[in-house]
């Protein structure tokens, strides 16, 4: 653990102690017999540091989000000016679909209790279909076949349409390694 991390971890133990002390005056102030705002405002003053620390972390980690899209970016970019193009044909594309069901609770409360009492419990519930494709692409690449693939957020149907209108891709490989590759599916995302 480096001095960064101490410190982070030492502010952070820091800023739960004063949360702590915070919350105990708020309570002492509102449960004591009339209202004492002297402990109310005392354990308001001390609250502030957490919050500037909350404000502080969520900007930091805003601005981590944007600098990893940035690396990503460039990343990108460099891959595709150094990496071996391959025009891949999108009607040899395997699709497999894939469907995942979530439950979500519509009716709560009163309603939900009278929706079981008189069997009609399904009532209370919501069953969301998602599907999503397995697509798969063979390749021969330096006397040798390589298996590329990507989950795609869409039906089949819709996306053999998009390939059958698109009919050919970009597959960028790293030259020194074969792990490292950008298959180009952007026109998906239009």
């Amino acid at each position: 653990m480096n001095l960064k991390d101490k410190l982070q971890s030492i502010g952070f133990s820091f800023l739960t102690v004063l949360f702590i002390i915070s919350v105990i005056f708020i309570i002492v102030g509102l449960k004591s017999s009339k209202i004492n705002w002297t402990f109310i405002i005392i354990g308001i003053a001390i609250l502030v540091p957490f919050f500037i620390y909350l404000i502080y972390q969520s900007f930091l980690m805003s601005h981590e989000a944007e600098e990893r899209g940035e690396l990503y970016e460039a990343h990108l970019h460099k891959l595709k000016q150094s990496a071996n193009r391959i025009p891949i044909n999108l009607d040899k594309a395997i699709i497999q679909e894939r469907y995942r069901y979530q439950t979500n609770t519509v009716v709560r409360g009163k309603a939900a209790a009278f929706n079981e009492i008189s069997g009609h419990g399904h009532h209370n519930e919501e069953t969301v279909k998602h599907t999503s494709c397995e697509v798969t692409f063979k390749v021969n690449y330096n006397n040798e076949e390589l298996t590329f693939g990507r989950t795609i957020n869409m039906g089949e149907t819709a996306l053999r349409m998009q390939f059958y209108i698109k009919k050919e891709t970009i597959l960028y490989i790293d030259p020194f390694d074969s792990e490292n590759y950008y298959l180009d599916l952007d026109f998906l995302e239009d």
